[in-house]
Formats: C-alpha cells, structure tokens, sequence
C-alpha cells in the first residue's frame, strides 16, 4: 500500500521550511518511489504547531528536519488527531449543535 505525504504549503509552514521537509522527503524515499507519494497541500488549520505533514490522514506536528525519517517515514512523530477527530472536535467546540 502506498503511503500518501502531504507536507502543509501554508504560509506559516513554508517559513518554517516545508520546502526544505519535501526536498529531505524526495531524497528519503527516492529509493522507494512505489512505497510513497509526496504531495504538498494548502493550509491544515495547524499552524501553532508548524510546520505539519500528513501521512495517510494523520497530521504529524512540529516535523524536524533532523528527525524526518524517524517522524513522518517511520510514523514516530507528534501525531494530531485525524482529519475527522478534529472535525468533529471542532463542530463540538463551536457549539454547533446549540444552534439547532
């Protein structure tokens, strides 16, 4: 199964090297083309812990450049929750259904 990366291309993440995360991510898996597919995206909503990648619907925070393998490949970094725990989080947060 291929493992999708998405590395965020937001404003606060590309001052915090996203090109720099997709270029150390090309070189880490360029051996291994058929085991990943490396894709940037826009924003993650995660900008207080930048820079962020998403590796297959999981949201990895505060990706280090020295530690990318151990992070993002190996999946040992921050984990945030997935992109449906926080939606729901944040329909929860902002009493969505106290408008009803």
């Amino acid at each position: 199964m291929v493992k999708q990366i998405f590395v965020c291309n937001g404003p606060t993440c590309n001052t915090k090297n996203a090109k720099t995360i997709i270029s150390k991510l090309d070189e880490l898996t360029s051996k291994k083309a058929e085991e990943y597919t490396i894709k940037t995206c826009g924003c993650m909503g995660h900008c207080h812990s930048a820079p962020n990648v998403m590796v297959d619907e999981i949201i990895i925070e505060s990706v280090r450049l020295d530690d990318i393998e151990n992070e993002v490949l190996l999946g040992n970094g921050k984990k945030a929750k997935t992109l449906n725990e926080y939606n729901a989080d944040e329909l929860i947060k902002d009493n969505f259904l106290n408008d009803i």
